[in-house]
């Protein structure tokens, strides 16, 4: 008895749309820049002698780490490669503490804002991208508020000795 053979007709494999692509290839640049910009504040730090800052800084390196790792995660589900971003010679400088802590706030409100025009920008024809990257408006929101706080704290102290006893209350 013959079996009649069948043609295989090939499964079609989903894929993220481009534009969701774009998008989180974006911020997966946007995370490798804060991932450098944290391990050169948490190198300043260590060897300026605020070894909590730079402890603390090398937790914000490691978050970031954790970052890029949900978004690649994301892409591969997604049957994407992502495209890691070129690692750029140029390092971050920093004036004081006080300097690093500003410019972390920029950053981090900076990238707050760029997660939030993604929701906006995938929520009708791609609702679950805009899922995905509200959460890390979420992640973002706390740490916005976080340095805001470590601001307010370091405002008004100027002396290195007083930021260095201020550092081991805030950096904890």
């Amino acid at each position: 008895m013959y079996r009649k053979q069948h043609k295989k007709i090939p499964m079609k494999i989903y894929t993220m749309d481009d534009s969701c692509v774009k998008i989180m290839q974006d911020r997966l640049t946007d995370e490798y820049a804060a991932e450098r910009f944290y391990k050169c504040a948490a190198t300043w730090c260590d060897l300026n002698g605020f070894a909590e800052a730079s402890d603390y800084f090398v937790n914000e390196y490691h978050a970031e780490r954790k970052h890029q790792h949900k978004i690649e995660k994301n892409l591969t589900d997604w049957n994407v490669i992502p495209m890691l971003p070129e690692v750029k010679a140029a390092q971050p400088s920093f004036t004081g503490l006080k300097d690093i802590v500003e410019q972390a706030y920029e950053m981090e409100y900076k990238l707050c804002e760029a997660y939030q025009q993604a929701v906006i920008d995938t929520q009708l024809e791609y609702p679950k991208c805009a899922v995905f990257f509200n959460k890390f408006v979420e992640i973002q929101d706390e740490s916005v508020i976080e340095y805001a706080d470590i601001l307010k704290k370091l405002q008004g102290i100027e002396s290195v000795f007083e930021l260095q006893i201020m550092s081991k209350k805030v950096f904890k």
